[in-house]
C-alpha cells in the first residue's frame, strides 16, 4: 500500500485509520477470487484511489483507478510493455523489471 505525505492524517498512533491512496495485490491461486472480487469491492467502498492487480501466472499488471461507480482500467500490460500510475504522477513500470523477460 501507499500513503502520500499529503495523507498523513490517515494514521493515528501508527495505525492506518483511513484508506491509502494505492493498494497492490499479487495474485496466487488460493487468493485470486478474493483479490479480484471481495477486496476490489472493499477498496472501492473505502475510497482507495488506485488498485493494482499483479498476476504472476499471466505476467500481467492491471492498474485500476476509482471513478464514480467503481474502478476503471487506467493501465494494463501483459507479458511485455509498461504500466503507469495515476496516483504516482509520472511513475511507469516496465514488466521486464518485474517478470524478468
Amino acid at each position: 500500500m501507499f500513503v502520500s505525505n499529503k495523507n498523513t492524517n490517515a494514521f493515528d498512533d501508527d495505525v492506518l485509520v483511513r484508506a491509502p491512496e494505492l493498494v497492490v495485490e499479487i495474485l496466487s491461486p488460493s487468493t485470486m477470487a478474493d483479490d479480484r472480487h471481495r477486496k476490489r469491492k472493499l477498496y472501492e467502498r473505502f475510497g482507495v484511489k488506485e488498485y493494482w492487480i499483479i498476476d504472476p501466472k499471466n505476467q500481467s499488471i492491471e492498474v485500476l483507478t476509482l471513478k464514480e461507480g467503481g474502478y476503471d482500467i487506467f493501465s494494463f500490460a501483459a507479458e511485455k510493455g509498461t504500466i503507469r500510475s495515476n496516483v504516482l504522477e509520472g511513475f511507469t513500470l516496465d514488466l521486464n523489471d518485474i517478470f524478468g523477460k
